[in-house]
Order: structure tokens, then C-alpha cells, then sequence
């Protein structure tokens, strides 16, 4: 069982390995490093200014009892309106 499995297994000199220089050679990493680097902290700002934004923002529940008080007192003010006017058509 070993041996089947070691027939797949290969040893790989240097010189067969791709690459376009020699040891230390970074293919110009540095630059592309750089500029992930501004990317990144381009995507924090942007996601800071997002998060802030969010803080001040209300939440489901907060718009359901606005709703709710709302829609009370909607319709207070039409029943005190409707007892006003009643009222007034009494009087009259």
C-alpha cells in the first residue's frame, strides 16, 4: 500500500520550479504590496464613515413605535375633533 502511494510522489529540483529570477527575487511585489496596503486602508476609512452613519440610523423597532405613537395620536385628535364638533352641533 505504501508503494502505491509513493509512485505519485515526485522530488522536484531548483532548477525544474518556475520563477523569473533568483533566490531573493520578488517579481516586484514591493509596488503591488503597496498598493493593496492603500486599498485596504482606502476600504477601512470608507467602511468607518459607513459604521458611523449606522449609529445615528433608527432601528426596525425604533420606526414601529414612532408608527404606533403616530397612529394614536391620529386618532386621539379625530375623536377629540369629533366630540368638539358634536358638541358645538348641540349647542347650536
Amino acid at each position: 500500500m505504501a508503494g502505491s502511494r509513493n509512485r505519485h510522489l515526485r522530488i522536484v529540483g531548483d532548477e525544474e520550479l518556475p520563477g523569473s529570477g533568483g533566490p531573493g527575487d520578488n517579481d516586484g511585489m514591493e509596488p503591488r504590496i503597496r498598493a493593496l496596503e492603500t486599498a485596504v486602508q482606502s476600504a477601512n476609512d470608507r467602511l468607518t464613515k459607513i459604521e458611523t452613519r449606522l449609529d445615528h440610523m433608527p432601528t426596525k423597532a425604533d420606526l414601529s413605535d414612532a408608527l404606533h405613537s403616530q397612529t394614536r395620536w391620529i386618532i386621539g385628535t379625530a375623536i377629540a375633533l369629533a366630540a368638539v364638533a358634536f358638541a358645538a352641533a348641540k349647542l347650536l
